[in-house]
């Protein structure tokens, strides 16, 4: 197992354990800033956390990086981790194996709800009733520039 030892600025060394990372961010709990916070950064974690990961916006940047860095079986830290103390290609095993299974959980899901909506009674279209003309219509049918009926022979 190699361990790329980096340092951050001032000396200080932040180890972590890649696969912890990534089951953070694949379980949803990095919504709640809980990978910031686990790399050291409460206070970005509990920005996080207050602003609802950003919106969404914050938590899938995070997300994509976190697992971009898992997939390609990378040295290098996030988050102010300087290096990981943990094997990576575990990390990269359980990263794939928890994508695989939320990309059938989703498919999975989306067959037994459009099997569910097909199953159901369909409601019958109530047909609109017309309201009957307020004035008898004019026999044959003609009506002048200010839309009132002519009765032939009658002006």
């Amino acid at each position: 197992m190699y361990i790329m030892s980096r340092r951050k600025r001032g000396g200080n060394e932040n180890p972590k354990s890649k696969l912890i990372l990534v089951l953070i961010t694949l379980t949803g709990l990095s919504f709640f800033g809980l990978d910031r916070m686990y790399a050291g950064q409460i206070g970005m974690g509990i920005g996080k956390l207050l602003t609802l990961g950003g919106l969404g916006v914050w938590f899938l940047v995070d997300g994509f990086r976190v697992v971009a860095n898992a997939l390609t079986k990378s040295q290098e830290g996030l988050f102010g981790i300087t290096s990981w103390n943990d094997d990576i290609e575990l990390a990269f095993k359980v990263a794939l194996g928890l994508i695989i299974l939320q990309v059938i959980g989703s498919v999975i899901g989306g067959i037994i709800t459009a099997s569910t909506l097909n199953s159901l009674p369909k409601k019958k279209k109530k047909k609109k009733k017309t309201k009957p003309a307020t004035e008898p219509a004019n026999p044959d049918g003609q009506t002048d520039k200010e839309g009132l009926n002519l009765i032939q022979g009658n002006m």
